[in-house]
């Protein structure tokens, strides 16, 4: 017999409730959660996590999103609670089947990867590192940008240099 949580099921209910307002309730919840002892804020976590993953991946790449911004709201006011909050999520995810803490890294990344700003990724990368940490960084303008000045500049020879093709 298993002592696992039930899930929260008014966490993922939050999925109803527009953007910006989801984003506040599930600040309020956190700030809740970092409030508790460890042992109770990484059992509440999982019963919230549990529930999350009910949802249809298309909600919950919505509801992902606004997880991961309302602790970058948190952090703004205090990181450290903030990072609490994160670490008792990855505690807790090291307790869900194998398949749901899979697919819920590859969901942050995904997430992180196409919602975010370089500037975002710079924050998540100080609450979530290990799933953040291979996301590119550099907007995609900046990597045009120097692909495109790197093939300019390609052409041009300095003076009094040979032409690549004289190698004698």
């Amino acid at each position: 017999m298993t002592n696992e949580p039930q899930p929260d099921m008014t966490w993922s209910e939050l999925i109803g409730t527009e953007g910006d307002a989801r984003i506040s309730e599930m600040q309020q919840r956190f700030v809740s959660l970092a409030g508790l002892d460890q042992t109770a804020r990484e059992q509440q976590a999982e019963s919230m996590i549990r529930a999350e993953y009910t949802l249809e991946d298309e909600p919950l790449a919505d509801f992902t999103e606004a997880r991961l911004r309302s602790w970058m709201g948190i952090a703004g006011d205090n990181l450290s609670q903030a990072q609490s909050v994160a670490n008792a999520y990855d505690k807790a995810f090291e307790r869900v089947p194998g398949g749901m803490a899979m697919h819920h890294a590859a969901l942050v990344q995904t997430v992180a990867r196409d919602r975010f700003t370089p500037e975002d990724m710079d924050v998540l990368y100080e609450l979530v590192p290990r799933h953040v940490e291979n996301v590119p960084r550099a907007s995609q303008e900046a990597v045009e940008h120097s692909i495109g000045t790197q093939r300019l500049t390609a052409g041009t020879m300095s003076s009094g240099s040979k032409p690549w093709w004289k190698f004698w």
